[in-house]
């Protein structure tokens, strides 16, 4: 993933909009005086945030931002925020104001995919889940892999991001390389391969998501 941010110094009310792949190492950076254009406006409150899943998109967003029209833009999309007391230490931003999940696509030699189907509402679902403290997407995604369906993934790639209205952000990988024996786990009911026109009901957005990581790769 890739991260755009603003932090707003606590000495002069000022904003820095920078750009990184790993944000609360790079805000730890700025508050300890190791980045040169804000070593002397420390401490440095994150304020805004937006990831996404290319660096060119990223690097294009944060070049704007640092444009008038863009500082323009963020001072009326942050007119609140900025008006307010808004410290917030990165731990809280991180596992409160923004949930992160990750779910994936795969298919069989058929073109059949994973799914699972959940144990709290018979829905039909990705294998996937929350990314937990101090874990990375791709390691979340491994991990719940595992943990749902017996399943190790050898390769994949990152193909969507959604954010849901609710403001949580959902990752959703794909791969045809995966291997180990399928097993239920305490969360699901029943754990297969199923033709996409065979699958009702779907959970939440998952359809939507998997149909378009599907029709990328249907269409190779």
């Amino acid at each position: 993933m890739y991260f755009v941010y603003i932090l707003r110094s606590d000495k002069d009310g000022k904003l820095y909009t920078g750009y990184s792949t790993n944000v609360e190492q790079r805000i730890a950076e700025h508050n300890q005086g190791h980045v040169l254009s804000t070593m002397h406006r420390k401490p440095l409150q994150l304020v805004f945030f937006e990831c996404y899943a290319n660096k060119n998109d990223a690097v294009r967003r944060e070049a704007y931002l640092k444009t008038s029209a863009g500082k323009k833009a963020i001072k009326f999309m942050l007119r609140t925020t900025l008006t307010e007391d808004s410290s917030c230490e990165c731990e809280s931003f991180r596992y409160s104001m923004t949930k992160l999940g990750v779910d994936i696509v795969i298919l069989d030699g058929s073109n059949h995919l994973l799914l699972i189907k959940r144990s709290d509402d018979g829905s039909w679902s990705m294998p996937g889940g929350w990314v937990e403290r101090h874990e990375t997407p791709d390691n979340a995604i491994r991990r719940e892999l595992k943990e749902e369906t017996g399943l190790s993934i050898e390769r994949m790639t990152l193909e969507d991001v959604t954010v849901r209205r609710s403001g949580s952000v959902h990752i959703t990988y794909f791969s045809r390389h995966v291997s180990g024996n399928i097993h239920n786990s305490s969360e699901s009911t029943d754990v297969r391969y199923v033709p996409f026109a065979e699958i009702s009901p779907w959970h939440a957005d998952h359809q939507a998501r998997a149909q378009r990581v599907l029709e990328a790769h249907l269409d190779d």
